[in-house]
């Protein structure tokens, strides 16, 4: 991999050395640009690792992999037609073809398995490969403005910038694809939600009933449909009168169990 001493300078997107780097070498405005937002979005899969009580990586040793196995993988298998690491080598990189190199290489399952660390995949994303991609692109367009080749340069920024573009497109499309399950598990939580509701209301309808019968009951002796006429008549609850008579009948057994024990 090109240019490791300046990776190690910014420390593979320490976001406190890419602050002390473009200080002392104010490079091209593009290239601050490119250096900051690449640190934020390659440090994701680590906040992420963090967020679930994960701590025990060594965040600058793991960017440092994760540069140099992402910039492998992309100059090996920037072709969809074959496997990972089978292409011939190219530096797409230099020649502003990584953009269209990184998007073939999403577009194959395991991908993520090739740049981060075992340990690190499962907190992986598309963005955080887009990131270190940009924290390579900055080191490589710097020192292309730096050697004067303004036309390569041009190529390398648009490219860079074109970066960008993958990156809201990947962001919705997993967003799109998380919406489209949500959507999908809609049905089956209402549903869950649905009966929670239902037994919650059949519940206090029962003790409604129940509560009215220790009251009243005694006046209904042999006349458990007129009682079930009086509580609809009352509507002590909004239930239908087989069920409210439902209701008296499970209440009868209820009596009659206890007062056998």
């Amino acid at each position: 991999m090109p240019y490791q001493n300046q990776f190690a300078e910014i420390g593979f997107g320490n976001p406190l050395k890419v602050k002390s780097w473009i200080k002392h070498n104010h490079p091209h405005p593009v290239v601050a640009k490119l250096l900051r937002r690449g640190s934020f979005f390659a440090r994701t899969p680590f906040q992420e690792a963090k967020h679930k009580g994960v701590q025990r990586f060594s965040v600058e040793t793991e960017l440092e992999k994760a540069a140099k196995s992402l910039w492998a993988l992309v100059t090996r298998s920037h072709d969809i037609r074959d496997n990972f690491f089978e292409a011939a080598f190219d530096d797409v990189f230099h020649s502003g073809q990584a953009g269209k190199a990184l998007n073939s290489v999403f577009m194959r399952k395991g991908w993520s398995k090739n740049v981060w660390s075992e340990e690190l995949v499962e907190y992986s994303s598309f963005r955080a490969a887009i990131g270190t991609a940009m924290l390579i692109y900055a080191i490589y367009l710097h020192n292309t403005i730096v050697s004067g080749d303004l036309s390569l340069a041009i190529i390398q920024s648009d490219a860079a910038a074109g970066l960008h573009y993958l990156d809201l497109e990947k962001t919705t499309s997993v967003k799109y694809k998380r919406t489209r399950q949500e959507l999908h598990n809609a049905p089956k939580r209402l549903g869950s939600l649905g009966g929670k509701v239902a037994n919650a209301s059949y519940r206090a309808g029962k003790d409604r009933v129940f509560k009215w019968l220790d009251d009243n009951l005694q006046n209904y002796k042999g006349r458990l449909d007129d009682a079930a006429d009086e509580i609809e008549k009352l509507r002590i609850v909004s239930l239908d009168w087989r069920t409210i008579r439902s209701y008296i009948t499970a209440y009868r057994k209820i009596q009659s169990t206890a007062a056998q024990e």
